[in-house]
């Protein structure tokens, strides 16, 4: 991506949520979103402008589970 990327998410039932980005050795460098969400539809945008290239990570914890993807920032 270069340099937003958008998230998005389909949410079953109404929970607690926290969207964050990470760098590679783990740190967070922002959170989108951290509280609670209704059901359904949404999305997040993480905009990476001041980040320089690299691998980063988008990990969406929730009460019952933890996701995280790989995406790559590339300028």
């Amino acid at each position: 991506f270069n340099p937003v990327v958008h998230i998005k998410l389909n949410l079953k039932e109404s929970t607690f949520l926290k969207v964050a980005v990470n760098d590679i050795r783990g740190r967070e460098l922002s959170i989108l979103h951290d509280g609670k969400l209704a059901a359904g539809s949404k999305s997040f945008t993480w905009n990476a402008s001041i980040y320089p290239s690299g691998i980063y990570f988008i990990k969406v914890v929730s009460i019952s589970q933890t996701q995280v993807r790989k995406v790559q920032l590339l300028k």
